[in-house]
């Protein structure tokens, strides 16, 4: 069946509630709102790091807002003919906002002021982390201190997926051993105790603990899957 042919009437792989708050105007509306905000929080140390003029930064941040607001609209599309997010055709789709953004930054930044935004993006991940660490430690009375929290985050950085503007750290994939002996060298032992007992993780990807548990929920489900199977064979007759 052709994509657009396909039913709006069934609940979608995205699911009705996604559908809805999608195409939901004021749900748009404050998307729009809080997306310039969002942006200086993220970015705005970058523009002070390559000191970019208030005019440029305008311009830094309507390329962002540009290529978020194309994908909104693929999304909305691809949600009304029920193409599912982790469909290979969304990441298509999503291509040519994401190339045209890069370009428009490129230009906007020249290649070494990209190249700096592109090792911003790369340690963002790391920031977080920290910054969630930092919070816990505080919490607990072992304060990090600026110092740490600095030497901190080039430990913390991991494999990174997709190369672009939209580059990110894959957590699925770090090296918790390798970052537990890095770090080690920077904490007290308090503050290490809670790196380790304390997940600092992102909230879009699985953490030090979920990690593991999920792989036991699959192979527990793969053998159920197994045991299944087997039940279901024919019987073979016998003697």
């Amino acid at each position: 069946m052709p994509l657009a042919e396909k039913s709006s009437a069934t609940t979608g792989k995205n699911g009705s509630w996604v559908r809805a708050i999608r195409s939901d105007p004021t749900v748009q509306a404050l998307q729009l709102a809080t997306g310039r905000s969002r942006l200086e929080t993220q970015f705005e140390p970058l523009c002070r790091s390559l000191g970019l003029t208030a005019q440029r930064r305008e311009k830094f941040y309507a390329n962002l807002m540009e290529r978020d607001a194309k994908i909104a609209d693929v999304q909305a599309a691809t949600d009304a003919m029920d193409i599912g997010d982790d469909d290979n055709i969304m990441e298509r789709l999503f291509r040519e906002p994401m190339a045209a953004c890069e370009t428009a930054q490129r230009e906007l930044l020249g290649e070494e002021g990209y190249r700096q935004a592109m090792e911003y993006l790369a340690l963002a991940p790391a920031r977080e982390m920290v910054r969630g660490l930092a919070v816990v430690a505080t919490a607990a009375g072992v304060a990090l201190s600026s110092q740490q929290m600095e030497q901190l985050v080039p430990l913390l950085r991991g494999p990174v997926g997709r190369s672009g503007a939209d580059a990110f750290m894959v957590l699925e994939n770090l090296d918790w051993t390798r970052l537990d002996a890095s770090v080690r060298t920077v904490l007290t032992n308090e503050q290490f105790a809670l790196f380790q007992r304390s997940e600092p993780s992102l909230r879009s990807s699985p953490s030090r603990f979920m990690r593991p548990l999920e792989q036991l929920i699959d192979r527990a489900r793969e053998a159920d899957a197994a045991e299944d199977a087997a039940k279901a064979l024919p019987k073979r007759p016998s003697g």
